[in-house]
């Protein structure tokens, strides 16, 4: 069996949060479902943890009692066989430690703000007073190694330290107990945030890019929640143009409805809100519009040429390409969008959350594969145009940062087929999953690559499924393979939509009936 690494780096630490017996059965089960053999040896098991057989085997069997769904397993002659359906990333175990932990539930018991008193907090989680201050030193340990300006105090329980600091630890653990779980915050609900994020990308459409990721509803709530609390950042790590729009947005709040949410949740969302609300999510040095941001631009004459060359080349490389031209609204976007990420300072700490919320190196490299895959040369015409971009507004040319590039610039050219067709008819595709943000970012993802060679449904409750006629839905793509649906076509799907699930969207699509003369087309274009 290969050497694996256990956890990534961001959910080693946070693990780290949990009891020695937690981290142990969390390892395991990483352990058996990385492995690249058939079996196990419990022998093998004991010595990479350091444990008896008899310890091994009783972790074993408590696993089994605690995911009966989804870990099952089979034992021969001291070896042990995973089998059954058995999910294949250990965040889909996290949920159940982040709800049963104590170290865990007192953590979120103080992030209620609640006052809570030794006494009170005992009987809260049932354990004696020396066994609270045993949790609460395991928890300042954990502090001083992986958060040291922060400390856990008691009278009344509360995380002391910068305001900036704590709530990257709170972004943190909720994010590692979020993986699969229903909302966790009870303060605020999932609608009135999302009616919050649609009203400050109103001004701020930078933001628009970001908030489909899982962790944007996460860290836009628990802003909220510290600003109601009085707990503010006072560091001055500001968007350059944060104090410009403030005014702008406070004068929106009616179009959003804002003060419906500012009643129930007692919360005046006027300036110091908004600059609270962007923490983790606006970077610092960068511009949220785009209005300041030409005014910028427009008082270099080099920095304005080099926006109109940029143009000008890009809009000639996907006309031949027979891509759609950008209107000028998504040329204002895009351009905010590389203009900030070809910022020198980007890689500051306080715009880690933000960094979070950009796609990995291994996701863009996907895209630019896919993207090959359909218009060839596309990607290596394209690179000069990105990287004479980035040498005009930054001080070198980083590999890294032109990465990123090409994925903005993927956004805006949905990943389709549909420019080589005139006339074409649509797929109708419903989505229903568990989890209501889940559902609306494989939505989201359904868009981007398909655009418009696809009319996507969301499903929010089983109740609606009965609403569903062949007539005006094709597929259903669902968490739950359970539906026997008339005339439409289900296809299950895991918490995230797959390579292979896009290839086959892909094979319905081109299944449709097209013209023989938009196929030649087609088949041209590929040669």
């Amino acid at each position: 069996m290969n050497s694996i690494l256990l956890f990534d780096a961001y959910d080693q630490t946070m693990a780290k949060l949990l009891s020695k017996l937690d981290q142990r059965r969390l390892n395991i089960i990483k352990y058996l479902i990385s492995s690249d053999q058939e079996m196990a040896a419990i022998k093998e098991l004991k010595n990479h943890f350091n444990c008896s057989s008899q310890t091994i085997i009783s972790d074993l069997k408590q696993l089994i009692l605690i995911f009966p769904d989804k870990l099952q397993f089979e034992m021969k002659y001291k070896y042990i066989k995973l089998v059954g359906s058995t999910p294949t990333q250990v965040n889909a175990f996290y949920p159940y430690f982040f709800s049963n932990s104590i170290y865990f539930i007192l953590i979120r018991t103080i992030f209620s703000q609640k006052i809570y008193y030794i006494s009170y907090m005992c009987e809260k989680l049932f354990v004696s007073r020396s066994t609270l201050y045993r949790i609460i030193d395991s928890i300042n340990q954990f502090f001083t190694s992986y958060y040291p300006s922060l400390s856990l105090t008691m009278n009344p329980f509360t995380i002391e330290g910068p305001e900036r600091e704590v709530r990257k630890f709170y972004y943190d653990f909720f994010e590692f107990g979020y993986q699969l779980t229903q909302w966790p915050f009870n303060e605020v609900s999932h609608q009135d945030i999302n009616k919050i994020s649609l009203y400050l990308r109103h001004s701020m459409p930078s933001l628009g890019l970001y908030s489909s990721h899982p962790m944007f509803p996460i860290i836009l709530a628990i802003n909220l929640i510290r600003y109601k609390h009085k707990d503010l950042v006072q560091d001055s790590y500001l968007p350059r143009d944060l104090s410009s729009l403030q005014e702008s947005l406070t004068a929106t709040k009616a179009q959003f409805t804002i003060f419906d949410i500012e009643y129930r949740l007692k919360v005046s969302i006027n300036s110091e809100a908004v600059r609270q609300l962007l923490v983790g999510l606006a970077p610092h040095t960068t511009y949220l519009s785009i209005q300041a941001l030409q005014e910028e631009i427009h008082s270099s004459h080099d920095h304005s040429q080099a926006v109109s060359n940029f143009f000008e080349d890009l809009d000639q490389l996907t006309t031949s390409q027979r891509l759609n031209p950008l209107d000028q609204d998504k040329k204002d976007l895009l351009l905010l969008l590389l203009y900030n990420c070809c910022q020198d300072k980007l890689d500051l700490k306080e715009n880690e959350n933000y960094s979070k919320m950009q796609l990995t190196a291994l996701e863009i490299d996907n895209l630019k594969e896919k993207w090959g895959l359909i218009l060839p040369g596309f990607n290596a015409r394209l690179q000069p145009i990105l990287e004479s971009f980035q040498s005009h507004f930054s001080k070198e040319l980083i590999a890294k940062r032109t990465a990123i590039m090409f994925s903005y610039v993927y956004s805006f050219y949905p990943l389709t087929i549909n420019h080589f067709y005139k006339d074409y008819k649509r797929l109708h595709i419903a989505v229903y999953t568990s989890r209501s943000y889940s559902t609306d970012e494989i939505c989201g993802k359904l868009h981007l690559f398909f655009g418009s060679l696809i009319e996507v449904t969301p499903i929010t409750d089983t109740y609606f499924m009965e609403e569903l006629d062949h007539s005006r839905i094709d597929i259903l793509l669902t968490t739950y393979p359970l539906f026997n649906l008339k005339g439409i076509t289900i296809h299950t799907i895991k918490d995230d939509l797959t390579t292979e699930d896009l290839g086959w969207i892909y094979q319905m699509i081109n299944q449709l009936k097209f013209s023989q003369g938009q196929k030649e087309e087609w088949h041209l274009h590929k040669k």
